[in-house]
This record gives C-alpha cells, structure tokens and sequence, in this order.
C-alpha cells in the first residue's frame, strides 16, 4: 500500500503486511537488525504462533521509506478474551478477534511521522474487519504509540480505562561487594543475616544449583513447577506453568545460549526460583516463586543476591524485571517507568458495547476498592483471596 509522502522531505513510503510465516521470514534481516527485546526476538516469535492455538497467523507491518523497511510492528491475528469483572470475580468473557502487538514489537524508526501512519495502518485493520480489537501490550506512557492509541480512535473505540503499572529496572555495579555497598548499612545487614538464619536452621540441607543447558530443561521445569503449584499466582492462572509452550521458549532460550536460571533446595527439595534469559546486555526475568512454607526465610531474596554476583561475575550490568509492580521490584530496582496495555475496539455496535461494559466493570471496581481502603478492609480482602487462591493452587496440586 502506497501512502502519502512525509512533508518533511521527498521520500516515498509503502506499507507491506506479512501474512504467513513463510512471507515473515523474508523480512528475518530486517527484523533482526532492530529487535531488542526477548519477546518480539523473531525466532520467539515463530516458536509462538506455531505453538498457541489461539493464533490464527501472522500479522507483521512493514514500514519502507523508498525501498528500506524503516520500522517494523510485530503482531499476530488471534483469539482473546477481555474479561469483564470486578475485582476478582469475572462476569464476561466475550471472545473476540484480536491484532495483538507483542510486548518490545515496535521496531525501528519511532518518529511522530511514522507512528502516525503505522496507527493509521491499524486503525484500516479493524475497519475492515480483519480484527475486532487491537491490542498493545504495556506500552510507555511516554512514548509517541501510546498518545495516539490513546488519542486517535474515535471516542466508542477508544481505551478509556488503561491502567498504569511501574516497569522496574536494575543497574548492577561492577561486583557483589559494590551491589552490597551500595545498600544502606540496615539493609546490607539484613541480606548477610538471611543466609546465616537459614543455614543454621537447616545445617547442611541448603543448596543451590543452575541450569542453563538444554540438557536441564526436564529438571528445570519440572521443579520450577513443584513451587509454582503451592502459590496464589497459579490460582489466577499466572506465573511458571509448566506446558509445551512454556517448554519451547525455554529450549529455545537454551539453544540460543540465552537461558539462566537459578534454584535454591532446602532439605533436597526446591524452595525457590528464578529464571530468565540473557539478551544482549540485559537480564530478563521471565519467571520466579518460592515455596511459601519457607517465607521467614526469604529463599528468593538469599537467591536473588547469589544471581547478582554471579551476573556481575559475567559482565551483565542489568536485570529487567518484567511487567508489573512487586515489592521485590521495588526493593531492588533503581530505574522505573510506566507502561500500560491498551485497546482499541472496532467502531461495531457490539464491540462498541463491550467497550462500554468493560468501563463500567473497571469504574465499580475503583469506587469499591476505594471504600474498602477508606474502611480498612481492603487489605484483609486481598489476603483472603490470596489465602484462597493458594488454597486452590494447593488443591490443585493434590488432585494432580
């Protein structure tokens, strides 16, 4: 598709759409040269559209200037389900088709100019009906793509509720004893002490092991899951589970040289883990838990300072702690920004409906969750659904 010329010089700019696996590898140079990010990696990519069966196919966009792809969108026509809900309790799932742009898929040139044609680009896709909605995953709010999803819709389409959340950060000095240094004299206390108590409480029974060879993945996923089973996450469906998607992006991390992941044993059996992958200079955690028998103990934070040392041994000076806010994240990290999801609905009566029905569900929950702040309630009322999601997680496990 042929587009109109940017004002600011004589360049002339196409529009092409990869359709199909085999029309996305022909732009595998292209891509490679301005991928940054693990998730929109192009081979993580493919190992993801053949392996979900809410996928449908590819939808990668190509922007040229003249006859050079200056940026690049990476998305994928798929299946989703918006969840319309308060609080905990979901009321309606519309299933929907959906232009997902992957997490890190924004490639390229990001200029005003060329954001604006790409969002034109998207905003054509739903019109036509090749999706019903468009959905980005947590992009910075400072960025030129997140004004204008926010801003260019109509006001039926457009996302009224996205909410923030904080993408935490850290910048490893050059050494464990630099990063200890660094800590406040309490703080650096408290992270000698915690090896110290648990070791004494369990002379002789602590461990610690790494598996980062193809050969490990078995193992690896296999105890990841022990813990990931015990924990409130997976009663909401979230954090390490272990499925065939989950097993191909590890091997294929893996293969690549990427993959780190770290283990803590207490009496032989797995109390903690992270485990994530090395792109380029950075440390991307992908997944961690640890077996909340052993909280007072605080095995991941034990864990997480021998990965420190271990990542400055290697010359990582960065670790990406991924989406959402934690108190680890907080704890630790010492560079943040905010990211939010957004979506853009098609201009349809029934898109536009459940558009309106998701605002009304997100509304209601902000005004109960700011009565109960005001009478001391909602801190319970988390913990009890926390207790309860670990509870089923557990019950779970039990019928497994």
């Amino acid at each position: 598709m042929k587009i109109a010329a940017d004002n600011n010089n004589s360049h002339s700019y196409t529009i092409k759409v990869a359709r199909s696996i085999e029309e996305v590898e022909q732009y595998r140079d292209s891509w490679e040269s301005m991928q940054w990010h693990p998730n929109a990696d192009i081979d993580f990519y493919i190992t993801i559209v053949n392996k979900r069966q809410e996928i449908i196919r590819p939808h990668v966009i190509v922007l040229y200037n003249d006859n050079n792809p200056e940026a690049m969108v990476i998305g994928r026509i798929e299946e989703k389900r918006i969840d319309i809900k308060i609080g905990y309790k979901v009321f309606y799932r519309p299933k929907l088709r959906s232009l997902t742009i992957v997490y890190g898929g924004i490639l390229g040139n990001q200029s005003a100019f060329h954001v604006n044609v790409i969002i034109t680009e998207l905003l054509d896709t739903v019109k036509r009906g090749d999706a019903d909605i468009i959905f980005f995953s947590n992009l910075p709010l400072d960025s030129e793509m997140y004004r204008l999803a926010k801003s260019k819709p109509g006001f039926f389409s457009r996302d009224h509720i996205s909410q923030s959340n904080l993408h935490w950060k850290m910048t490893l000095p050059g050494s464990i004893d630099a990063f200890l240094q660094s800590m406040k004299r309490k703080h650096r206390y408290w992270l000698n002490r915690l090896p110290r108590v648990l070791e004494k409480e369990y002379p002789g029974k602590v461990a610690y092991k790494e598996f980062h060879n193809k050969a490990d993945i078995d193992k690896l996923c296999s105890e990841a899951d022990n813990i990931a089973r015990k924990t409130y996450q997976r009663g909401l469906g979230a954090g390490f589970i272990n499925n065939d998607e989950t097993r191909q992006g590890i091997r294929l991390s893996a293969e690549r040289g990427w993959l780190r992941s770290y283990f803590a044993y207490i009496n032989n059996e797995p109390a903690a883990f992270w485990i994530g992958t090395l792109y380029g200079e950075t440390f991307y955690l992908s997944y961690t838990g640890y077996d909340p028998i052993y909280k007072k103990y605080e095995p991941g934070t034990i864990l997480f300072v021998r990965i420190i040392e271990d990542l400055c041994d290697n010359s990582i000076y960065e670790i990406d702690f991924g989406f959402g806010d934690a108190f680890y994240k907080k704890r630790f990290g010492n560079k943040n920004w905010e990211e939010a999801s957004v979506i853009i609905f098609s201009p349809s009566i029934k898109n536009i409906i459940i558009n309106l029905s998701r605002l009304m569900s997100v509304s209601l929950s902000k005004l109960f969750e700011k009565i109960l702040r005001q009478t001391n309630f909602y801190e319970k009322i988390k913990k009890y659904w926390r207790i309860r999601l670990t509870q089923k997680s557990k019950n779970n496990n039990e019928n497994f």
